[in-house]
């Protein structure tokens, strides 16, 4: 298939693959206030659980806060080495992805099955977001070994304006 593959889920937030996006599991994450209650000593995993939530969910002012008040980095990784970037562009929140890169989330970084960010975009059918990775430098030829190519996912979903965006990269 030509969809980003599925993320193995974590104890607070669980990947259930592109179709479906993020869910809830039995055990909420943390909330903001909940870190803050306690002096910023939370535990990082939560904290990082809860920055995945947050953009997928496109909550851009606790994305903000977890990256400029809790010192969360763009570059962490829920697995298979997916980072928020992937997870803002699959949900098609350019706020939070304009935010990301910002603070300097890597634009091209693969997931360890080979997908990046773009990859998503395309998948997704999302032309304005792969105009937007496109103009901060999204290379739109990278291509991960086991991985198809932002094009051939593009033309295998009847995307043809993605398509004609990527031509003119």
């Amino acid at each position: 298939s030509a969809s980003p593959r599925t993320v193995q889920p974590t104890f607070s937030v669980r990947w259930t693959g592109a179709e479906t996006g993020w869910q809830k599991s039995e055990q909420p994450a943390l909330t903001l206030e909940d870190i803050s209650a306690t002096g910023g000593t939370t535990n990082e995993q939560a904290r990082h659980e809860l920055m995945f939530l947050y953009c997928n969910e496109g909550n851009l002012e606790g994305v903000r806060q977890l990256l400029e008040l809790h010192a969360i980095s763009p570059h962490i990784t829920l697995p298979p080495a997916v980072t928020p970037l992937h997870i803002a562009v699959e949900a098609g929140h350019e706020d939070i992805v304009r935010l990301l890169l910002k603070h300097h989330a890597s634009i091209d970084q693969p997931s360890q099955l080979g997908d990046r960010p773009i990859d998503y975009a395309v998948a997704k059918g999302n032309l304005s977001m792969c105009n937007l990775l496109l103009r901060h430098k999204a290379h739109p030829d990278l291509n991960e070994p086991g991985a198809h190519p932002p094009m051939v996912r593009a033309i295998d979903g009847g995307h043809v304006q993605i398509a004609r965006a990527l031509l003119l990269a």
